[in-house]
């Protein structure tokens, strides 16, 4: 008696893949129907085009347009004939089993990279279409308060969730540093809306680039699980006065004369170093690689509380 069963080493519903692969006839004679009718409306609209001078035209417009909407009636009366079909000869909820195993998470890098292109072409974009004026409002009014709500919706659930496979300890510490940058986010804003001229305004690419630096830190200190996390957010609290410094030479802000060396970027990105330094002695010290345990005692929480108090305290001190 033969064995039923799918041979050794292939993969259970491979043989119902293989047949759903080809193209059925009726498949092929609707695409070669709409092939046609679009090379059809194409060559009339041309033809017509042609006869009328500008395509621009009235009645050469009036055909063309004609013609396309024919084709998008066509074209859709033949989606819904194919999806009628499907369905019809669609086995129930087999098929659905058959890919239960086929699920696999998408690359960490391909989602940093699409966001990443999101971000040069919003900065393409404005580049090109917006002045100054409005490039300042697009900034202030769009890119600023979606960071910020973003932050909101991660903060609201952080706090919602009654469980989490991160120790307490961890929690906190993220706690203070997802705090931190959002309000230093909030200081940016107040920064931009403060010093900067709508129509002298020429720093969108340095704007942008804390936002989308501010979004990236946010989501590594939150979601992820490596130590390195915490190097990555001091760092980035140490490059947010550089930054401010790149930005006020932008837009030829001038420092006032008598300004105290305390309201200086320097001592930021002093302390900032002096905190990378000591959360590279204890990465080195630990030597656990990406795994987190032990980043929650009370040595960590207490040294991450106190430079927080510190760069608070200079804060305050630019301010006055």
């Amino acid at each position: 008696m033969a064995d039923p069963s799918p041979a050794r080493g292939a993969k259970p519903g491979a043989a119902a893949a293989g047949e759903r692969r080809g193209a059925r006839w009726y498949e092929v004679v609707l695409a070669a129907v709409l092939a046609a009718l679009l090379v059809a409306a194409v060559v009339a609209a041309a033809w017509w085009s042609r006869g009328a001078g500008d395509w621009r035209g009235e009645t050469a417009g009036d055909v063309f347009l004609a013609a396309m909407l024919a084709v998008a009636a066509v074209a859709a009366i033949a989606f819904l004939v194919y999806l009628i079909v499907r369905a019809a000869r669609r086995p129930g909820r087999r098929r659905g089993r058959e890919h239960e195993g086929d699920a696999v998470e998408s690359p960490a890098g391909v989602r940093l990279l699409g966001l990443a292109l999101l971000a040069v072409l919003f900065l393409v974009t404005a580049w090109v279409h917006a002045p100054p004026a409005l490039a300042h409002g697009l900034v202030a009014n769009l890119l600023y308060p979606a960071a910020f709500a973003l932050a909101l919706v991660l903060l609201f659930d952080k706090a919602s969730r009654a469980w989490a496979v991160k120790g307490a300890g961890v929690s906190f510490r993220e706690w203070l540093h997802c705090d931190a940058i959002t309000i230093l986010l909030v200081l940016g804003y107040f920064n931009l809306e403060s010093n900067a001229v709508p129509e002298e305004y020429s720093a969108l690419f340095w704007d942008a680039l804390h936002v989308v630096l501010f979004v990236f830190v946010f989501w590594l200190l939150d979601r992820k699980f490596t130590r390195l996390r915490w190097l990555v957010g001091l760092a980035y609290l140490t490059l947010l006065p550089v930054l401010l410094w790149i930005w006020r030479l932008t837009l030829d802000i001038a420092a006032p004369e008598d300004l105290s060396w305390w309201s200086t970027p320097w001592p930021f990105i002093a302390l900032g170093l002096i905190a990378c330094a000591v959360e590279i002695i204890a990465l080195a010290a630990t030597g656990r690689g990406e795994d987190d345990r032990g980043d929650g005692t009370a040595g960590h929480i207490v040294k991450d509380a106190l430079f927080f108090v510190l760069y608070g305290g200079l804060l305050i001190a630019a301010a006055r």
